[in-house]
């Protein structure tokens, strides 16, 4: 048997209250200084996606600057709200997974290439290494292509461009979206500014 020190126990347990003082502490300054919120909608390639106001916006893959391109200008105008658009493109040389955001004054930023193309999948990047961050209403914003998540640098280098948000398109296989979905809310948790 292990004789019981009591140093050790009385040390071991205000260690542990003072843990849990400065934790509740913090608890109670958040709850007084909440994060900005930030409302975020999603359009995904063949899904009918319903939003805050119930209607229902179905959208297929395509170049948002080529194709649809009024309509999603009208879409972004009516809600006032800043579009982070996700799609592919077959072209000859391979599959382009590609994001760009599209402002509410109908204006495109700038397009974002996946860093880590799914080479297995078809996939090319022909912008591949432009690390974009947009001056918005909302702040500085970034963007990665879901795959990009499972290697740090991508993050990196869009946070060090200066994104304060970095939001993240995803159209996962079944088989792994589970696992991406996890890490997208493990990273909107982790930014300056909550994003659900």
């Amino acid at each position: 048997m292990i004789p019981l020190n009591r140093n050790r126990i009385r040390n071991a347990l205000v260690s542990r209250v003072l843990v849990l003082v400065l934790w509740a502490g913090l608890s109670i300054a958040l709850l007084q200084n909440p994060p900005q919120q930030v409302r975020v909608g999603s359009i995904h390639p063949a899904i009918r996606v319903k939003n805050d106001e119930a209607l229902l916006r179905p959208a297929l893959p395509f170049d948002p600057s080529v194709e649809k391109t009024a309509q999603l200008q009208e879409l972004a105008s009516e809600t006032g709200a800043y579009l982070l658009i996700g799609y592919a493109v077959q072209t000859p040389e391979g599959l382009r997974n590609e994001a760009t955001v599209l402002t509410p004054q109908s204006e495109f930023l700038d397009v974002f290439g996946k860093d880590h193309p799914v080479t297995l999948g078809g996939e090319t990047s022909i912008i591949h290494g432009m690390y974009s961050v947009y001056d918005t209403q909302l702040g500085k914003v970034g963007t990665i292509i879901y795959y990009d998540m499972d290697f740090t640098d991508t993050a990196r280098k869009v946070v060090k461009n200066g994104a304060q948000i970095v939001a993240v398109p995803s159209f996962d296989w079944p088989a792994v979206a589970s696992k991406h979905y996890t890490h997208l809310l493990c990273s909107a948790r982790l930014k300056t500014v909550s994003v659900w």
